[in-house]
């Protein structure tokens, strides 16, 4: 059954970018933020040439109630990706997208479970925030 994000999941997926970015000390792009139906739960699409990076979170998928936290997760993996996107970019010229994702999404994962973990649980699990779903 197909299910939809709300105005309050987007809103939590682009103060969470924000964070982010202020964190990593992500600059020189223009940030686009867009909620639209999509496969992912979220993407990063980042252009050197025109220093954009469109961050988008989707408004319709499947499985169960995506949980405020899923939601800061998705954040943190995109801005991760915005963050390594030179070296992604640069490895282009060299191996195909596949390999490159073979080699990024093992240490993103990581970086999840641990820095957004850890930085999660501080920032509303210790406030008694919570799920926020």
């Amino acid at each position: 059954m197909k299910k939809k994000t709300t105005k309050a999941d987007f809103k939590a997926f682009k103060d969470e970018c924000g964070y982010w970015q202020e964190y990593f000390g992500i600059k020189g792009y223009c940030y686009i933020y867009t909620w639209e139906p999509m496969e992912a739960t979220a993407t990063c699409v980042a252009d050197r040439e025109s220093g954009s990076c469109v961050l988008s979170l989707t408004k319709i998928y499947e499985g169960e109630k995506i949980t405020h936290e899923e939601i800061c997760a998705a954040a943190f993996h995109e801005m991760l990706e915005a963050l390594l996107f030179p070296i992604r970019d640069l490895m282009r010229q060299y191996y195909s997208e596949k390999i490159i994702s073979c080699e990024f999404h093992p240490i993103i994962e990581m970086l999840t479970n641990t820095v957004f973990s850890d930085s999660y649980g501080k920032r509303y699990n210790d406030n008694n925030q919570g799920d926020k779903s």
